[in-house]
């Protein structure tokens, strides 16, 4: 239980932070990615992070796979 509530704490705690960012900001969040994807230097750092979180999730669903689980159970995480 105790490998779980840390992860667990930072989580709630970084979706709380995200909620309030949210709704305190002057843009939206579309706005914002547009604004991100206007110049060469942010995004390559968005591209680079989308690209990790895909590989991320093909190892995820592979592992998962080899383990003798359905890979599937962890789509919604990425989705």
């Amino acid at each position: 239980m105790k490998s779980v509530a840390l992860p667990l704490i930072a989580l709630i705690a970084f979706a709380g932070y995200t909620v309030s960012v949210m709704l305190q900001a002057e843009q939206s969040l579309l706005d914002f990615g547009i604004s991100l994807m206007s110049r060469p230097d942010t995004a390559q750092v968005v591209i680079d992070l989308y690209l990790l979180a895909t590989l991320a999730g093909i190892w995820m669903y592979k592992d998962a796979r080899q383990r003798g689980q359905s890979g599937c159970r962890w789509l919604p995480i990425w989705w």
